[in-house]
């Protein structure tokens, strides 16, 4: 508390004022980001102590905002007369390309290699079912294989159905001796649809 005396001919008049040190509200948007384009992210300004008040360069004056776009963004955090501002860089990347193909059916006992594609740097995948974490897998049993693949924050995602067929029967039978002249028929069997023969 200040205090001033004020003396002029013999006459006094006083006066106080109390002066308060209030700190500098924290504000801290964290290290910039990318988001994947179509999404969005929340900017939080935090410091919600009472009286604060919220300054962003996009106009909005909440303690949170919502953006979508690429940009830098800067908050300036105001509370009993301090100020305290941050920026935040937002870049936008694009969904990584996955691809597994068309489902497909492999002989029992034989196997087949998914790959998911997209090897750009700082990938990762993820399998189901099995969690693996390679480009590639390769499956011998039936089932719906996923993978999800990120990349710089961005996911996108593929399934494959894989079935299990198994091999046709063939017997033409026991070795045989025709007549010089004649002919004899030899039959392939495994009339079921879709059976070729060469």
């Amino acid at each position: 508390t200040y205090t001033v005396t004020v003396t002029r001919n013999g006459c006094s008049a006083s006066d106080s004022k109390d002066i308060t040190v209030t700190t500098a509200p924290t504000v801290n948007l964290g290290a910039d980001a990318a988001i994947c384009s179509g999404s969005s992210t929340t900017l939080d300004a935090g410091d919600p102590g009472s009286g604060t008040t919220y300054s962003w360069s996009t106009g909005a004056t909440t303690r949170t905002i919502s953006v979508n776009t690429a940009g830098t963004y800067t908050v300036t955090v105001t509370r009993n007369g301090c100020s305290a501002s941050d920026s935040k860089d937002i870049t936008l990347t694009t969904p990584p390309t996955v691809n597994l193909g068309a489902d497909a059916a492999i002989c029992a006992g034989s196997s087949t290699t998914l790959d998911a594609g997209d090897p750009g740097s700082g990938t990762t995948y993820s399998w189901l079912p099995g969690g693996q974490t390679t480009r590639t897998i390769s499956v011998n049993t039936a089932g719906t294989y996923t993978v999800t693949v990120t990349r710089n924050g961005c996911s996108a995602s593929d399934s494959k159905d894989i079935t299990v067929t198994t091999a046709p029967t063939v017997n033409l039978g026991a070795d045989a001796a025709i007549c010089a002249g004649s002919s004899t028929t030899l039959d392939a069997g495994d009339p079921g649809s879709g059976t070729t023969y060469s």
